[in-house]
């Protein structure tokens, strides 16, 4: 436990401390050293608590390791924009086979996306006339996210203990977040979304880790 706790204290340390930097000062690879260090902390929370000890768990897991390594592609040029933004659909689409192999509910994720087509559709219109040539690059992200969001809310509907709740709530959690990274790459960069975005990121991480270890 002591291990998991100094893990999500470095993860978030290191976090705030790219959100300072954001800010105007440190390098380029000061920040991209401290996501980084963030990023393994995120990774070494969730198998401090031992997340990887089920099927399920091994799915999301895997989906931390790959968005670490999107993390690393995002923080380093604009041209890894796009092999950042396919580390992180990987990912999305690990964290839909732990979804689907913890078990989720048809009906479930239909009364879902009754609520979630409208949101995402609205998405889609305020950063799709900024996306340019990443159009359908970012189109593919947005439908993974969303059928994340669906399979999450369903496994819900089919087994609400707390370890589903968590990662339902994580996941939308991760999803506003990556809503943050759209307007700072496609449309006005500011630094409010950095210190949003990136905290809420890395917490809905966490959140996920912790989710796993429950399953």
């Amino acid at each position: 436990m002591m291990m998991a706790v100094t893990s999500a204290a470095i993860c978030m340390g290191a976090c705030l401390g790219v959100v300072s930097m954001e800010a105007g000062w440190g390098s380029a690879r000061s920040r991209l050293m401290l996501k980084s260090v963030a990023s393994a902390a995120m990774v070494a929370f969730a198998m401090a608590l031992g997340a990887a000890q089920s099927a399920a768990g091994v799915c999301f897991v895997a989906g931390l390791l790959l968005s670490a390594v999107g993390d690393a592609l995002l923080a380093r040029s604009k041209e890894d924009f796009v092999r950042g933004l396919a580390a992180f659909l990987i990912a999305h689409l690990a964290y839909i086979t732990g979804f689907m192999v913890s078990g989720t509910s048809v009906l479930g994720m239909g009364y879902a996306a009754v609520l979630l087509l409208p949101v995402s559709l609205a998405v889609w219109l305020r950063i799709a006339p900024h996306a340019g040539r990443l159009k359908k690059p970012v189109a593919a992200y947005l439908v993974v996210i969303s059928v994340m969001l669906l399979v999450a809310t369903g496994s819900v509907w089919s087994d609400p203990s707390w370890a589903h709740q968590l990662l339902l709530l994580s996941a939308v959690g991760f999803a506003i977040s990556d809503i943050f990274v759209a307007e700072k790459r496609l449309r006005t960069a500011h630094w409010s979304q950095v210190a949003v975005g990136l905290p809420l990121y890395y917490l809905a991480q966490l959140g996920i880790g912790l989710g796993a270890s429950g399953l």
